[in-house]
Order: C-alpha cells, then sequence, then structure tokens
C-alpha cells in the first residue's frame, strides 16, 4: 500500500470521513453536508460502523465551531449489517426520531446516508428505528 492508503475502503491514514452539516446550514432543509476526518475504534468491526457512531458523540473541539451534528441528543446504533449486494441496514434508537420535523428527517437522513456512501462498497442505505422502517 501506498501513503495515505489503507486495506479498508473508505479508511485513509485510519481515519474516516464522517458527514456533518455547517452551523449555519442546519434547519433550512438542506442535504449538502460537509466531511471531518476522524479516528475510529476498530471495536467497531467495520469503519461504516465507526463513522455512525462518532456522529453520535460530541464532536472534537476545534470542530464545535464550524461542524453541527443533525441527530438527536442520544441517539444511538443499535445495529449495522452489509448485504452483499451492498445495501447497508443501519438500525437506530427511537431517539433518532426526537423532535423531528419534516426539515429535520431530511437532514438526519443526508448526514447517515452521506456518511455510509463514503465506503465505495456501500450502494444503498436503508434506515431503521428500533427494527421499523424509516420512510
Amino acid at each position: 500500500l501506498g501513503e495515505g492508503e489503507s486495506s479498508e475502503k473508505g479508511v485513509v491514514d485510519g481515519k474516516v470521513k464522517v458527514h456533518y452539516f455547517a452551523k449555519d446550514a442546519l434547519g433550512k432543509c438542506g442535504t449538502e453536508t460537509i466531511t471531518l476526518e476522524q479516528a475510529v475504534d476498530p471495536k467497531y468491526g467495520h469503519p461504516a460502523a465507526g463513522a455512525l457512531v462518532a456522529q453520535t458523540f460530541a464532536l472534537p473541539v476545534p470542530a464545535q465551531a464550524t461542524h453541527v451534528s443533525a441527530l438527536a441528543p442520544g441517539t444511538r446504533i443499535l445495529t449495522l449489517r452489509m448485504s452483499r449486494e451492498g445495501v447497508a441496514t443501519v438500525d437506530y434508537n427511537a431517539k433518532l426520531l426526537e423532535g423531528l420535523s419534516d426539515c429535520n428527517k431530511i437532514e438526519r437522513r443526508a448526514q447517515i446516508e452521506s456518511t455510509l456512501k463514503e465506503f465505495s462498497e456501500i450502494k444503498g442505505v436503508v434506515i431503521t428505528v428500533e427494527g421499523k422502517v424509516w420512510e
């Protein structure tokens, strides 16, 4: 492997691109996210799971001035499964739905999907909340 490469798709120098919103963009019903390169704990198995978990934690202090998460506080990932066809199914706790407006739903979905699609093997995303598909 050359410099800056990894055997894991979507991982460069041990970091993954995790998507958030620019502070001034959240709440405007947009889908354009910005990335923050973050190291993820290998204990989560696939780096995509680690990237999603990172979204549920507080942002690193330097990034707090520019980045913000659309996810409700207390949102947690229950499972992440990937099919052979490249579909990632991520199951969240009910906190994902907390304080949900039509606008916020668009933003939360964009943040999750954009992060997962940083991994070339992920072609599609299904989001569930405690086992039920989130439409």
